[in-house]
């Protein structure tokens, strides 16, 4: 099974390593291991050889030399780690999204940084200066996006120079926290720290293995520093979640931590008071003459001393014009000079803060000493003008006289130094930039090619290598066919046959699954115009009058009917009071919604009317009220006789319902009545009722709170709405109606199941109401969900608005199929598709009929991926659109952006002279504060195989909210959460300072609702807020937390000693059993790994099945069923009388239909049920229909393994993106029903599906389970209508991970990569010069909209110009390239490049390779004229390289990809030499628009400012380092100037030297998905995912091949590809039991090539002949065809015979009854033809087939 653990076949390599000695320990059993001789072999093995080392090295050098050696026990130490690790490469920004605290390792920050400049640092020297400032810019991009972090150094690791000049910096320079007081990670202070301030994550070296160890089992989750790719909008890095190792290899770690691990400590020092420069010097040369005396390092520290006052007096740009050479370092040269620097920064405290950062420059230490050498003195004052600062530094210079002339004699002794004349050059800046004629090109940069000089500018027709054609005569491709767009790819299944009324009934029943109901209402009729609408609704004088009578008539006959009802005492009081009350209410609105017809001429109908009104309030008062007093009376008198507070509760329940009638009752009755509240203990409710004052006592508000929270429901508005007949909406939804109405847009942010999704379908009607043509747009982010709202639609207004001829009310469109997708008037679908049809031509027509966009789920525009897509559409769109959303943190940064889309697209619709939409405006509901759920979510955790409880409160990490002062904004509290913290803080803070939040304070005595519940939540966040910082509050607040249960600091011991896979598997069933024992089913149990979901609910059946077996073998339940079987016996005897028929008529007998003799059991649902109903969670009180459960079980037939069907019988499934659409819908059909009461899943029902439960599991941690995924999850509990609270267990999840999700808020929308060589190839394909002029001018003003107005550069202001440049650059590239040519149109491989965008840049590579001819030449034949398989996988290698491209992690070499074909590589190496070359251009552009002459560069945390000259395209920083030149792609994005806010992501280019996982290819040579997770460490859930990508990518570049290829000729490359793919496609299909069911025609069918004995002798042919006669196969028959009757024909016998099959024709054709035909099978040649398949299958159908074929067709009928 797919993710199962498996034993490692991984051997012990029993070689020894290079330098190994004999007695190194082959470690076999690591907990037996001896520590103590670990201890000494470690001393050993893993000493650094101090004589490799060469003093007078840079520290650079000397990391790269001090690599110890692996003993065998580290080696086998890191086989565990990896065999037991298996890290996920994402977006760590979502790690820290909500707000949380991670930390930085320093010390491998700075190793990162000068790892980046080490070509830099061996050429040019050091810079300390330049470092830091990359460093603060990386730390900065983590700000940006809400990251809070504190910087790690442990004080035995900052003993290099670099080391203290980094961490004092930023101590006493940034405002970050930065954290020193730890001796290394294995000190107990940090450990507690971990505990403490529990950091979502450790940013460090995750190549460590020994310390990763120690991190992972302290709890600490580590993301990898150095392989990260950092782009403008993303983070990835390898990321592990904290796993536990054994002790004794904890300690073995530790052990070899300590042997490896330097003994010197530093911490840095804050800065005396008395801090000077002459101070610095001083204690500096003190420190040389400590550690070296000589001649050599006096001199050397008297040259860095006066490098370090001209750092202090002058400004780098002052500096490069008095030092302007540049030298090339040889720290041969200068031996001591590390020891000069190790004594400066001995003594950092007595430094200036702000100098800390130009301590080491090595270029102006050169400077010096060629400056001193030229002159022959050290003399500098005739290079300083300023007389002060003469006067300063030859105070300093003073006090040092002896080491001068020590340094002017040693500097005379010393070799000149010449600077490098050949490093100085000018950056060469020779930009062109190619112009098209094209509009897009001239309008969106307009503003830099007004700034750009003309030389820069040069028409497209010009210089351009015609490689296209030249392929072209090459290979023959002369045919260039248009390649079909990718909607036209997908496949249609619209139809109006039988298959088409079978979807049409399926989507109807999964629809009335959703709503629980038959959809009902007025049909839906256009209505053209508004005055006939108003016309048509006013009733006439007659109408009128004859209605107001019905309408008397038909309330005198209920009043009748209640009257006799009452009498009769046979229907509950209570039940007839509500009766009474909602009828009454129904009359009352039907009247009102009259009254407005009626005159005011008209006193006749005024009088009815009144008259009528006075008839029902009259009624009301002389009925309801002696009821009502009844009723109080019974339910007082139940309380009596049981004081529970079940009684008090169902009381005060009908006090609430009916209080303003209470309060109307006769004061006899109203006395009564206070009484009864009187003696429940509540005389401040008696007296709210008798109207007196109630101030002086509050029970009744308390004991709301303590005792009915469940109870506290939203108030609904007094007034109903017009516009909604069927519910009473809240007044927020009414806002969302009058925005729709007013045809404005809106954004809606509301928890789950709150009511926002009924904004889309009021819209819908709206829309559907208006006309024919008009076309809403429903944007789902899931498939799933397509399907969900597609069946909603489908249900409510399929049956209410008749469409013409080929056109339908709703359809759909996927990246699987599309359905009337051109021609509905609701059309469902993704972000992609609609993006598809938004940005093909051909489609245009279609988008001007768009009125309403609706994007559900908005939040997924800042998600990981495809966030992109929904900027595009919001942009694009030229309609309102309605934004819904339950998860985003920050609206207000949303409704700004979105509005300032609906400025521009009206600002351009004015310009263009287009049409003015209705308004422009879009609307935030709520307008303030935010909608509460309808009811509260009570939280547990499995813990000690219990659900224990916990309270929000508990898990509140104390010292770093009131550092913060900001309470989670997610932290919200029950009722009876909120009264017990409370009355815990005013325990501990006194009733007076929390006055403010006492129930009395805030509210009168009333019934409490939601809105009051909100309210107290405010109130205590408020009071907490407002607590300051002091030890008082510290202890105060800790206290009352731990009064709370929750947060125990201590884990499961059988989760810590198990795993929390293991202990979830093993305890799942004791968790289900104590869910269903506390009446908490229906439940969700989430897991992040797809592989879990099987595994939970097999152990689940597992469990049951155990017990019903022993059951079964009880004397009791044998003797049960003896009395059941004679019972069924004698009944199968009368039903044999009855139903003895002649056997001529086959269809008289009923039998089993197909389905069910495929899978006898399949519909045997409640089989489990009946006899042992407690050990099925089907719901007891199910009333489904057996035709409804026969109609979803019937679909499965076919599509899926019994194994899932039989899970149905115990009340459980499961539901993941592996199961297809048919499993999914079933599963979710059934838990509605309440079949099915358990379902594990992913997160495919987390976004939007309608799957109510009442309890949530989040069942063992996952870097998935984020804050976002654990809103959006949790949100599906507590059915509305049905539960009047939810709950969510925490299951295998540690108490850590649990205090992270109550503490975190939602994340934050940010934005995405604005721009991408493909979305501008998609806009010249959008706005082709081809179009008619009136259609370019609308898809220009989409092209505009998607280009000008990125999330992102809402953000960052200077995004701006930038953009317009890389779209300069994007469209020079696309001309080059020959994508486009110097008008705009599209040619060459485009189409090829656009159906392949998502993978940018390999898109464009692979068209680069294929366009040289380098595919071509892969391609070879053997003898037989076939593709050879070595070509085969030479193509498969470059697919592998090129797509999808995995990281590698933690595998083995010969797991990597193998290298790529020489002429691939040369080919892809002079792409990126092509786009080196182009991205100089464009940074140079750019710097050309930005850069100014002087430029004050601001380091981004410490805001240092630094004056630096001109630099051209080079970062000024990086410029004085001594860098003149780009070296290569990544150094190019390194030292780029403008690289801070530039889109350095947006360059198509790549590394061809990265290593790859190669996973694709070993898969397309064995099929072997179990390998994937085992060998190439793909995550199991992962597995599907990947390999379907691949196989995708294939048949696009097949189909695209195919197009645009040659037709009239055999083609090497498509038909390598053709084969390729489907080979592929093959092995996929069979790994994960894929079967693509293609509608076959009737006939015979072979579905096996060997080791089949019917498919081989099978005739496929659809008819069947006999001597004079031909007859038509009836059914789609093969080798697993069952009901059938088959035909045998010897052709060596000359003979037939015809035979009925009731199994499969495979197990009938082995068991013939005739030894003669069995002969003839073995020896003779024989033919089988299956003449028909039975639709009704028993003893009697076959006989009488098996018959009349063998009488048809003149053969022997055999039995």
């Amino acid at each position: 099974m797919d993710g199962e653990d498996s034993e490692s076949d991984h051997e012990y390599d029993s070689e020894n390593t290079e330098g190994s000695e004999s007695e190194d320990v082959v470690v076999e059993d690591i907990d037996s291991f001896d520590i103590s001789e670990a201890e000494e072999l470690l001393m050993k093995d893993l000493s650094v050889v101090a004589d490799d080392k060469n003093e007078g090295e840079d520290a650079d050098k000397q990391e790269i030399k001090a690599i110890p050696r692996k003993s065998r026990l580290m080696e086998e130490l890191e086989k565990i780690y990896v065999e037991t690790c298996f890290p996920t490469y994402l977006d760590i920004c979502w790690e820290f999204a909500d707000t949380e605290m991670f930390l930085v390792d320093g010390s491998n920050l700075l190793k990162l940084i000068r790892f980046e400049v080490k070509n830099f640092i061996q050429e040019y020297g050091s810079n300390s200066l330049q470092w830091i400032f990359l460093a603060e810019k990386f730390l900065a991009s983590f700000q940006d996006r809400g990251g809070i972090f504190s910087l790690v150094f442990f004080s035995n690791c900052g003993v290099t120079p670099e080391e203290k000049i980094f961490a004092t910096h930023f101590k006493m320079n940034t405002d970050i926290n930065v954290v020193t007081e730890f001796t290394d990670p294995y000190d107990e202070r940090f450990e507690d720290y971990v505990k403490k301030f529990r950091p979502s994550f450790f940013l460090t070296d995750l190549d460590d293995f020994i310390e990763c160890i120690h991190y992972l089992s302290i709890g600490l989750n580590i993301a990898d520093l150095f392989d990260m790719t950092r782009t403008v909008v993303e983070r990835r890095a390898w990321y592990q979640s904290s796993v536990r190792f054994s002790d004794r290899v904890r300690q073995l770690a530790r052990k070899i931590a300590k042997c490896r691990t330097s003994q010197s400590s530093w911490v840095p020092q804050q800065t005396v008071p008395e801090a000077n420069t002459l101070l610095f010097h001083a204690y500096a040369h003190l420190k040389i003459q400590e550690v070296c005396g000589d001649e050599e390092c006096t001199a050397q520290f008297y040259i860095q001393m006066l490098a370090n006052i001209i750092n202090e007096n002058f400004t780098i740009l002052q500096r490069s014009k008095m030092f302007p050479h540049l030298f090339k370092i040889n720290s041969q040269k200068f031996k001591c000079k590390r020891i000069v620097t190790e004594s400066f920064t001995a003594n950092l405290h007595f430094c200036q803060p702000a100098q800390l950062p130009q301590i080491i420059d090595e270029q102006l230490y050169y400077n010096l000493v060629y400056f001193f050498q030229e002159s022959g003195s050290l003399d500098i004052q005739h290079i300083i003008q300023d007389g002060s600062l003469q006067s300063n530094i030859n105070d300093i210079v003073l006090n040092f006289q002896e080491q001068k002339k020590v340094c002017e004699k040693y500097l005379k002794s010393l070799p000149r130094i010449t600077p490098d004349s050949s490093k100085i050059r000018k950056v060469e800046i020779n930009e062109t930039f190619y112009i098209t004629s094209h509009p897009l090109h001239k309008a969106f940069p307009k503003n830099v090619i007004e700034i750009l000089d003309e030389h820069c500018l040069e028409t497209a027709e010009k210089n351009l290598n015609l490689r296209y054609k030249k392929f072209q005569e090459l290979h023959h491709w002369h045919n260039l066919q248009l390649l079909s767009n990718e909607y036209e790819r997908i496949p249609d299944n619209q139809s109006d046959g039988r298959s088409g009324q079978k979807y049409a009934r399926f989507m109807e029943k999964y629809g009335t699954s959703l709503e629980g109901r038959t959809l009902s209402g007025d049909p839906i009729v256009v209505q053209e115009n508004t005055d006939r609408k108003q016309k048509s609704n006013k009733k006439s004088g007659g109408a009128l009058k004859i209605l107001l009578d019905k309408l008397s008539q038909d309330f005198r006959s209920e009043a009748e009917n209640f009257k006799k009802k009452v009498a009769a005492k046979l229907t509950p009081r209570e039940d007839l009071l509500k009766e009474l009350k909602k009828n009454i209410e129904k009359r009352l609105r039907d009247l009102y919604a009259l009254k407005e017809n009626v005159s005011p001429k008209s006193k006749q109908q005024l009088d009815q009317v009144i008259r009528i009104e006075r008839e029902i309030t009259e009624f009301d008062k002389n009925s309801v009220h002696p009821l009502l007093a009844k009723v109080l009376s019974a339910k007082f008198k139940e309380w009596k006789t049981d004081k529970t507070d079940d009684k008090k509760i169902a009381f005060l329940l009908v006090v609430k319902e009916y209080e303003k009638v209470i309060k109307e009752l006769p004061t006899d009755t109203l006395d009564d009545v206070a009484g009864y509240v009187s003696k429940l203990g509540f005389q401040d409710l008696s007296k709210f009722l008798m109207k007196e004052d109630h101030s002086e006592c509050s029970t009744f508000l308390r004991y709301q709170l303590e005792r009915m929270g469940k109870h506290i429901v939203k108030t609904p508005p007094e007034t109903r709405d017009p516009r909604i007949g069927n519910f009473n909406p809240d007044l927020w939804q009414r806002d969302i109606f009058d925005a729709i109405d007013a045809r404005e847009s809106a954004l809606i942010i509301a928890p789950t199941s709150s009511g926002k999704t009924y904004a889309a379908y009021y819209a819908m009607e709206s829309v559907l109401k208006e006309s024919d043509d008009g076309v809403i747009v429903y944007v789902s982010p899931t498939k799933a969900l397509v399907n969900q709202v597609s069946a909603t639609v489908c249900a409510r207004y399929s049956h209410r608005k008749k469409m013409p001829p080929g056109r339908s009310v709703y359809g759909t469109f996927t990246r699987d199929y599309r359905y009337y997708t051109m021609n509905c008037q609701i059309l469902v679908t993704v972000p992609e598709c609609l993006e598809i049809l938004m940005l093909t031509p051909n489609h245009f027509g279609w988008v001007k009929k768009m009125r309403y966009v609706i994007f559900d789920e908005i939040h997924n525009i800042g998600g990981e991926s495809r966030g992109e897509c929904w900027e595009h559409l919001l942009s694009m769109i030229r309609c309102p659109m309605i934004a819904l959303s339950a998860t985003v943190q920050n609206p207000e940064v949303l409704l700004s952006w979105l509005q300032n889309l609906e400025n521009y697209k009206r600002k351009m619709d004015a310009d263009l002279n287009l049409e003015i939409r209705k308004s422009y405006t879009v609307r935030l509901i709520p307008k303030t504060g935010k909608i509460e759920r309808h009811s509260d979510l009570k939280k547990y955790n499995y813990f000690e195989e219990d659900l224990k409880p916990i309270h929000p409160i508990s898990y509140l990490n104390v010292e770093d909210f009131l550092r913060k002062g900001e309470f989670p904004e997610c932290m919200t509290f029950s009722p009876d959460e909120c009264l017990s913290l409370i009355e815990e803080l005013t325990d501990k803070f006194g009733k007076k300072e929390t006055k403010c939040i006492q129930p009395e304070t805030l509210f009168q005595v009333k019934f409490l609702d939601r809105d009051n519940i909100a309210e107290l939540n405010r109130g205590i966040k408020t009071f907490l807020q407002s607590l300051q910082p002091t030890k008082e509050n510290h202890e105060n607040l800790q206290s009352v937390i731990s009064k709370f249960p929750g947060f125990t600091q201590t884990e499961d011991s059988d989760l810590m000693s198990l795993g929390s896979q293991t202990f979830m598997l093993q305890r799942f069933p004791k968790l289900v059993k104590r869910l269903r024992e506390s009446n908490m089913l229906p439940v969700l149990v989430f897991v992040f790994d797809r592989s879990l979901c099987e595994k939970l609910t097999i152990v689940q059946k597992r469990s049951y099945l155990k017990e019903i077996l022993e059951m079964k073998d009880s004397a009791e339940y044998r003797l049960k069923k003896q009395k059941e079987d004679k019972i069924k016996k004698a009944e199968k005897k009368v039903i044999r009388k009855v139903m003895n028929k002649t056997p001529s008529d086959p269809d008289s007998h009923g039998g089993k239909s197909e389905p069910a003799i495929e899978e006898d059991k399949l519909f045997d649902i409640y089989e489990y049920q009946r006899d042992f109903p407690n050990q099925t969670l089907m719901s007891q009180t199910n009333t489904t229909s057996q035709e409804d459960i026969f109609f979803i079980l019937n679909r499965l037939v076919g599509s899926c393994q019994f194994s899932f069907v039989n899970l149905f019988k115990f009340g459980m499934s499961y539901h993941n993106a592996g199961n297809n659409a048919k499993m999914k819908s079933s599963t979710e059909m059934l838990f509605r029903e309440r079949l099915v009461n358990l379902v594990v899943s992913t997160t495919t029902l987390a976004q939007g599906i309608h799957m109510p439960c009442k309890t949530v599991v989040f069942a063992g941690d996952s870097v998935f389970l984020n804050s976002l995924n654990y809103h959006q999850c949790s949100g599906r509990a507590g059915r509305r209508g049905f539960d009047t609270e939810g709950n969510v267990v925490f299951y295998g999840i540690k108490e850590s991970k649990i205090s992270r999700l109550m503490n975190s808020n939602l994340p934050l929308i940010f934005g995405n990569s604005p721009s991408s060589t493909s979305l501008v190839l998609k806009l010249y394909s959008l706005t082709s010069p081809s179009l008619p002029e009136a259609d370019r001018k609308d898809t220009l003003l989409r092209a505009y909209g998607c280009l000008n107005n990125s999330l992102l550069s809402s953000r960052i202001k200077s995004l701006g110009p930038q953009l317009e440049t890389f779209f300069l650059y994007a469209s020079n590239f696309l001309q080059e390239q020959e994508f486009i040519d110097h008008e705009g149109h599209l040619i060459g491989f485009s189409g090829l490049a656009s159906h392949l965008a998502h993978h940018e840049p390999f898109n464009f590579a692979f068209c680069h390779i294929l366009q040289e001819g380098v595919l071509h030449s892969l391609i070879s034949r053997n003898e037989k004229g076939e593709i050879e398989e070595d070509s085969l996988e030479a193509l498969m290698t470059v697919v592998s390289f090129l797509f999808y491209r995995t990281k590698v992690n933690n595998i083995q070499p010969n797991r990597i990809l193998p290298p790529l074909p020489d002429k691939v590589c040369s080919s892809l190496q002079n792409f990126n030499e092509m786009l080196n070359i182009h991205y100089r251009r464009y940074i140079n552009s750019i710097a050309r628009l930005i850069v100014q002459e002087e430029v004050k560069i601001t380091t981004p945390l410490s805001k240092l400012g630094y004056m630096c000259p001109k630099s051209g395209a080079i970062e000024p920083l990086t410029h004085q380092a001594g860098v003149r030149d780009f070296c290569d792609l990544e150094n190019l994005k390194l030292t780029s100037s403008i690289n801070q806010a530039l889109m350095t992501d947006t360059l198509p280019g790549f590394d061809i030297e990265e290593e790859v996982n190669g996973f694709a290819l070993s898969f397309y040579k064995s099929g072997d998905r179990e390998s994937m997770t085992m060998d190439f460490k793909i995550r199991p859930g992962d597995v599907y995912a990947c390999l379907n990508e691949i196989n995708l990518v294939l048949k696009s570049i097949e189909t695209s091949l195919k197009e645009i290829g040659p037709t009239d000729e055999e083609e090497n490359l498509i038909e390598a590809f053709t084969e390729l793919s489907s080979q592929f496609s093959e092995k996929f299909n069979k790994a994960f039991n894929v079967t693509k069911r293609s509608r076959k025609s009737w006939g015979n069918y072979k579905i096996h090539e060997k080791n089949c004995r019917v498919c081989e002798i099978i005739e496929e042919t659809d008819t069947v002949e006999s001597r004079d006669r031909k007859f038509k196969v009836r059914g789609v028959v093969d080798c697993k065809s069952q009901g059938c009757i088959v035909l045998l024909k010897c052709g060596t016998c000359r003979k037939s015979c015809v035979f009925a099959c009731k199994q499969t024709v495979s197990v009938s054709i082995d068991s013939l009854p005739s030894q003669q035909w069995s002969k003839c099978l073995e020896e003779h040649k024989v033919k089988l033809t299956i003449t028909e398949k039975l639709k009704k299958v028993n003893d009697r159908t076959l006989e009488y087939g098996r018959v009349s074929w063998a009488d048809k067709l003149k053969a022997t009928s055999l039995k």
